[in-house]
């Protein structure tokens, strides 16, 4: 019986139990095999697994798979067919001697020989991807390199769920490829008299001075059946040494600090449209896993509130300086290196319309930008390039060394609202890391930004005409997208000062007596919060 008819026999019996993977617990293969068809049903006197030797480090049984599906797991290791003779199931170890030799003249019928197979492509090089003993069971590779196959730069790669010890995997897959370039000889087919009904599926038989290994039998009248591969002794030894694996790394479980930057901006969403602020935190553990957040009023004497945040916002430090910029056109001149302590994120690049819909919005000190180019340098070490600058207003400026950087995703960094009588309060925050009690503290100045109206556009004045100045401009939503911006919903008009003196209006126009000679002329938005916003100021 060929190993593709196995399951017949092995059929889909449950079973369940797992098999040891420490070198103290080791299975004989023929014990494992065997427990295997015991689990399985099969009668112990219908197998026989006395011809199998060596040792199995470690290896799991399911009832998740049928019985056939782990023997063929550990007939791909360690090169043994089963075998169906006189009633009996057999596991047949490769590389055995020649049982019998076939005289050409005994074949009945054609030779057919299967030289399409001849042709295949023989892989340079043979990937064996299993779990290693020696390196705390981590997933591991070995492979075996064929380097003459100039011409051919194919690999192979399998994988098996036999956990195996660094060098015997290397002698493995050397095997494993050895074997396929015999293999790749082909497979040839003929019939033979009764005279040779003792032979049987795993048996080796010499053939025109050739070495073939039978792979199946059919039976037809007064004769059988064969199909055979190409074998050969020697391609089943090796002396192949492992590349020893890679210790896993050391996985801290101590939380560490958390960093906390506060955030006082002008809003990132719609949604956030009230008064209060953003914060965002980050550890520079993996075993970080968030933190508790709390604030006070008084300078850290008592703590009024109290949440529990598990954001990773990437955050991290400028490294080299940063030069300044208009905002009003694209900042290709200056670049920036930034470190970040957060672990395993990265950053992406973007195009000037996805700066423009808001990508890569970060902040830098104080100044809200958007970066284009993103090319990661080192560990967790990004050189950015191609800014927008003055990003919500905020205002562009020179950067130094050791300026924070926080990537600005709504997702990762929170909203939290504030009160009307904390507008220009110091807000004290306490960061305890979960299962931790370590902390970080921080105290910053709480300036509402996000309710700070930003300054009316195009602001223009027409000729001076009949003793009057007439003054245009167009109000800067806040909220909102494409062609729906919006006023925040605290926003209450508009405030025209001419020379100090100051007139509100809801309209968008106004019209004032000329005082004469220079003129200086400056609009703000009101906010019925935060007050006049800041100012578009023209001269004339």
């Amino acid at each position: 019986m060929s190993l593709d008819g196995f399951d017949a026999t092995l059929a889909l019996a449950a079973y369940n139990a797992s098999i040891g993977s420490s070198a103290e617990c080791n299975y004989t293969l023929a014990g494992l095999v065997s427990e295997i068809c015991e689990r399985a049903g099969i009668p112990y006197n219908r197998y026989d697994v006395r011809r199998l030797d060596g040792f199995v480090a470690g290896f799991q049984l399911t009832s998740a798979q049928p019985a056939f599906t782990h023997v063929r797991s550990l007939a791909e290791m360690y090169f043994f067919d089963p075998s169906n003779a006189d009633g009996k199931l057999g596991f047949v170890p490769r590389g055995g001697d020649s049982v019998a030799t076939v005289s050409p003249d005994d074949i009945i019928g054609d030779l057919k020989d299967d030289q399409e197979k001849r042709d295949g492509v023989i892989p340079r090089v043979v990937h064996l991807q299993y779990y290693d003993l020696e390196g705390q069971l981590e997933p591991d590779k070995q492979s075996s390199d064929r380097s003459i196959y100039i011409r051919e730069q194919s690999e192979a790669s399998i994988s098996t769920p036999v956990i195996l010890e660094t060098d015997s995997a290397a002698r493995i897959a050397t095997i494993i490829h050895k074997v396929m370039i015999e293999e790749q000889r082909g497979e040839i087919e003929f019939s033979l008299p009764a005279d040779y009904l003792a032979l049987a599926s795993s048996d080796i038989i010499t053939l025109n001075n050739d070495r073939l290994r039978i792979l199946s039998v059919s039976l037809d009248d007064g004769m059988q059946h064969y199909k055979c591969s190409f074998d050969r002794r020697s391609a089943y030894y090796s002396d192949a040494t492992g590349l020893a694996p890679v210790k896993p790394a050391e996985i801290s479980l101590v939380p560490g600090d958390t960093r906390m930057e506060f955030v006082d901006a002008p809003i990132l969403q719609s949604v956030d449209d009230s008064l209060g602020y953003y914060f965002a935190i980050a550890g520079a553990s993996g075993a970080w896993k968030g933190a508790q957040i709390e604030l006070s009023v008084d300078g850290g004497a008592n703590y009024i509130s109290s949440t529990i945040s598990s954001g990773l916002a990437i955050i991290g430090d400028t490294t080299t300086a940063m030069g300044n910029h208009r905002a009003e056109v694209p900042d290709y001149t200056n670049t920036v290196r930034v470190q970040l302590i957060s672990q395993g994120v990265s950053l992406e690049p973007a195009t000037l319309a996805e700066m423009l819909n808001r990508k890569n919005r970060a902040i830098i000190g104080d100044e809200i930008i958007c970066f284009s180019g993103a090319t990661e340098v080192g560990e967790g070490l990004w050189d950015l390039s191609v800014f927008l600058r003055g990003r919500l207003h905020t205002t562009p400026a020179a950067h130094a060394i050791g300026e924070r950087f926080v990537l600005l995703e709504t997702a990762f960094v929170p909203f939290a609202g504030a009160e009307i009588y904390q507008i220009g309060d110091d807000f004290t925050f306490r960061a305890t890391s979960l299962n931790s009690a370590t902390q970080t503290t921080i105290t910053e100045t709480f300036d509402a930004l996000s309710q700070t109206e930003p300054p009316p556009g195009f602001l223009r004045t027409r000729c001076r005409k009949d003793n009057t100045i007439v003054i245009n401009w167009i109000g800067t939503g806040v909220k909102g997208g494409k062609a729906n911006i919006l006023h925040s919903d605290a926003f209450t008009g508009y405030r025209v000062t001419v020379n100090g003196t100051p007139t509100d209006t809801t309209a968008e126009t106004l019209t004032v007596t000329d005082p004469g000679g220079s003129v200086t002329i400056q609009v703000q938005q009101l906010n019925s919060i935060t007050g006049p916003g800041q100012a578009a100021v023209i001269t004339i």
